[in-house]
């Protein structure tokens, strides 16, 4: 199954603040064997339409997707990240249907 989420932040967000949480995301990816496919993005047109970040991942299940949500190190990368949050937007989804 899919999870993808959109975070739009808040204006003078350092960089550093994004670095440290996909960098935190990225180190969950190798700990947890039902999560694959980690791809992590910063938005590069920046219109008025953006997100400034974007993140597409793969699960096992959706059991294991509530698990990584709470996993104890995905909650202190969110935890982290929050101040800096102004919206999140997020999709999961069956990968497999077909019309």
């Amino acid at each position: 199954m899919k999870h993808m989420v959109m975070i739009k932040l808040i204006e003078g967000t350092d960089a550093s603040v994004i670095e440290a949480f996909f960098s935190a995301l990225h180190g969950l990816q190798d700990e947890l064997d039902f999560m694959s496919g980690l791809v992590t993005g910063i938005d590069s047109l920046k219109e008025a339409r953006s997100w400034h970040l974007s993140l597409a991942m793969d699960f096992d299940s959706f059991e294991k997707l509530g698990e990584y949500q709470n996993h104890p190190k995905h909650v202190a990368a969110l935890t982290a990240l929050k101040p800096y949050i102004e919206s999140v937007a997020a999709v999961d989804f069956d990968a497999g249907w077909q019309p």
